[in-house]
């Protein structure tokens, strides 16, 4: 049985899948989709686009990054996504549980999630500036373990960037 155009077909169909098997490795290197299931998520978004390439650092810009020294009660590893709010020469002040930037009121800190991540007080505690190399980020929720409690983070530990989706 001999059906007419089965042929082209069949060629169209796997020059798509040689195409996608050869794109697939240079698309993986570069983006990725992320999804936060965290019960009580910390930004507005659940899904994100990865983008792994992306170098463009700012306040405001969402960024991925692994987060160390918490285990048990947070994996090494663990990929956290905050908001950029201060960068290099940026001021931070903490008073009376409020971390400001620049003088303007930024977040609350909240002390039980401090005690339990096993903190006596904030790890910003001691800064007065945001120095060279690091920045200061934070989730979008009241609750959301930041910068107000594992202090500041090295920019070079930032994986890309994060585009959210929905």
């Amino acid at each position: 049985m001999n059906v007419p155009g089965a042929a082209k077909r069949l060629t169209l169909a796997l020059a798509a899948m040689g195409a996608v098997a050869i794109a697939a490795p240079w698309l993986i290197a570069r983006w990725g989709l992320g999804i936060d299931s965290q019960r009580n998520p910390s930004n507005p978004f659940r899904v994100y686009l990865h983008c792994k390439q992306d170098t463009h650092i700012e306040r405001g810009v969402f960024v991925p990054f692994p987060v160390e020294g918490f285990a048990p009660v947070i994996p090494d590893g663990t990929v956290f996504v905050k908001r950029i709010v201060a960068l290099e020469g940026d001021r931070v002040e903490l008073r009376r549980n409020e971390l400001l930037i620049n003088g303007t009121p930024a977040a609350r800190i909240n002390p039980v999630i401090l005690a339990r991540a096993g903190l006596p007080f904030s790890r910003l505690d001691d800064i007065e500036v945001v120095p060279p190399g690091h920045a200061i980020v934070l989730g979008a929720a009241p609750d959301s373990f930041d910068s107000r409690y594992f202090g500041l983070v090295a920019v070079a530990r930032f994986q890309g960037t994060a585009v959210p989706l929905w």
